[in-house]
């Protein structure tokens, strides 16, 4: 396990074997785990950590965390933090901080869960 820091965000990062494949190859996935989630000028330092899953499938790079039931597909693997943080942030602004009364027990959930792992904004 590495761990980095940089503007975006803080992450440690591990490779792990998946599941063969068709072609008997054994893609590795990348376990990315998230210390905050930064998009632009907005940062969420987390509570408790998120592990973020990262893997080639055909033309793209496909992305899941689990916690959160976040998932998501891009391009280029260097895209990667950056649209998992607009999912995330799209789900804090519309889930977390939403009244109770405008969400179905499903949002609710997810409201419950997601605040349960931001601790708040950065310093």
């Amino acid at each position: 396990m590495k761990r980095y820091g940089s503007s975006s965000m803080n992450v440690t990062v591990g490779l792990f074997p998946k599941r063969q494949t068709s072609t008997g190859a054994f893609p590795f996935m990348q376990r990315l785990t998230l210390h905050q989630v930064r998009l632009e000028d907005r940062c969420l330092s987390l509570g408790k950590l998120l592990f973020l899953d990262v893997l080639p499938d055909q033309d793209c790079w496909t992305y899941q965390c689990s916690d959160l039931d976040i998932v998501g597909c891009v391009e280029d693997r260097s895209s990667v933090l950056s649209e998992f943080a607009r999912d995330f942030f799209f789900l804090w602004d519309d889930f977390a901080n939403e009244a109770d009364s405008n969400l179905s027990r499903d949002g609710l959930e997810l409201k419950s869960r997601m605040r349960e792992v931001v601790a708040g904004t950065c310093d």
